[in-house]
């Protein structure tokens, strides 16, 4: 039951499901709710689209879920900060700022309903080091670095405030073989729809849209995406063998939030005897278990998914390598 309701109330426009959520549940059956929302990160929009039953104890548990968003406004309203001082600092650096932060200023209707937990930097390999100086005037210092995942993770020494840097948003050797996401492959036009849908698809699918928070943010981009940037989002793909994680994540926003114009890419990147695949993720236990690290990462159901997805991607290279009298 705690499911399909949850389902009801993620859509930041609003319940596009069946009429607006209006509870008859019990508390425990409530706060099983919220902590799935808080699970899937997408708190602030159930909490704009939900009905609280009356009495007392149900506004105990919505004045905690509030105080829950509010913190997780405050931490996004000080990487915001950061974040700008540093594009600032780093002015003429190939890099551009992905994910969260941007997510949330272009391509929802509030900011405050996509919180965020870092800043995801996005740069040319060979200006690593170049940023690096910049960074550190700026009170960061470097915490980890992992070259084969292309990530370096920094941290703001008065504030705790979290950046990451990446060469490449597909972090997996093995899944980069299959598909890859570079700063060159956005970099003409960092904030456009285009941009941020694929972006969208590639960060989801790097985490098998284990958070309804991915789908959320596939159909978001997708929404605000142009009839005029279709064609470069299609060359996006193209370009970064991405085809298949975009179908996956619009059709699952498509499935999920009702969005038509989900639905309309996805059936615009499908490819005959593909839709299937997206069955796999549909049944409630994979689409709404809580964010245990267990359930998500070592079901059965997310490597299935994984490995469909980049047999997917590596069929593509096959078929333009075909296309083009490669072997």
């Amino acid at each position: 039951m705690i499911g399909p309701l949850l389902l009801r109330c993620i859509d930041p426009l609003g319940p596009q499901i069946g009429p607006s959520p209006i509870l008859s549940l019990s508390r425990t059956q409530v706060q099983r709710l919220l902590d799935k929302a808080a699970a899937h990160r997408v708190l602030p929009i159930v909490l704009q689209n939900l009905s609280f039953p009356a009495g007392d104890e149900f506004q105990v548990l919505r004045h905690r879920a509030e105080e829950d968003r509010i913190e997780q406004l405050a931490l996004s309203a000080m990487l915001h900060h950061h974040a700008i001082r540093m594009i600032k600092a780093a002015a003429g650096l190939p890099i551009a700022i992905v994910k969260g932060h941007v997510f949330a200023e272009t391509i929802y209707p509030r900011a405050a309903l996509r919180p965020f937990t870092d800043i995801d930097l996005l740069i040319e390999a060979d200006a690593v080091t170049a940023l690096e100086a910049v960074l550190g005037a700026q009170g960061f210092t470097k915490a980890t670095s992992d070259q084969q995942r292309l990530e370096a993770k920094w941290i703001h020494s008065p504030t705790g405030a979290l950046l990451e840097v990446h060469s490449n948003l597909v972090h997996s050797p093995r899944m980069r073989r299959a598909f890859s996401l570079r700063h060159a492959d956005v970099m003409d036009k960092p904030l456009a729809a285009s941009t941020q849908l694929a972006v969208a698809v590639t960060h989801g699918a790097m985490h098998y849209f284990a958070w309804l928070r991915h789908v959320v943010d596939v159909c978001q981009a997708a929404r605000t995406l142009p009839i005029e940037e279709e064609a470069r989002f299609q060359g996006i793909l193209e370009r970064t063998g991405t085809r298949v994680p975009a179908l996956i994540g619009l059709a699952l926003a498509a499935q999920l939030l009702g969005d038509a114009r989900c639905s309309e890419l996805a059936r615009s990147l499908t490819k005959a005897r593909e839709s299937w695949v997206v069955g796999l993720l549909r049944d409630g236990a994979a689409l709404t278990a809580t964010s245990d690290s267990w359930i998500v990462y070592n079901s059965w159901r997310r490597y299935i998914f994984r490995e469909l997805m980049r047999y997917g991607a590596l069929k593509d290279q096959g078929d333009r390598g075909s296309n083009h009298g490669l072997s």
